[in-house]
């Protein structure tokens, strides 16, 4: 009964990671074509990447990882392009997370969401 109880948690779990996974694409697709128009960053899509940074970690940690000091190979310099970056990275992400059987600890998803952390905060800086 027990073990049934922990299989049960471990597929929510995986589960809800999903979700997340998805709405962390959803939400940077948003935010990119919000400043697509707009031209700027406002407090609602300043949310969003804040939104997203805490979904990337919540999966991260719940993949076994933890704080890493992941720096971003080549850095977008402007802020559109760290937004089409963000978006991308966060389809790969996602494509990652559903790749990844429930009991797998994955490394490269850990990588991933460390990445998305780390383009957060630089989408952050550059906003303003």
């Amino acid at each position: 009964m027990l073990k049934s109880v922990e299989i049960r948690r471990s597929e929510e779990s995986y589960k809800e990671n999903l979700e997340r996974a998805r709405e962390a694409v959803q939400l940077s697709a948003e935010v990119r074509d919000t400043f697509k128009l707009q031209k700027a960053l406002s407090v609602p899509e300043q949310k969003k990447l804040a939104r997203i940074e805490k979904l990337a970690r919540s999966i991260r940690n719940d993949a076994g990882g933890g704080e890493d000091d992941t720096t971003l190979a080549d850095p977008p310099a402007s802020l559109a392009t760290a937004l089409e970056r963000l978006a991308q990275m966060c389809e790969e992400f996602r494509k990652k997370v559903e790749k990844t059987p429930r009991h797998v600890v994955s490394a490269a998803v850990i990588t991933s969401a460390n990445q998305l952390i780390e383009i957060t905060r630089l989408i952050k800086t550059l906003g303003g």
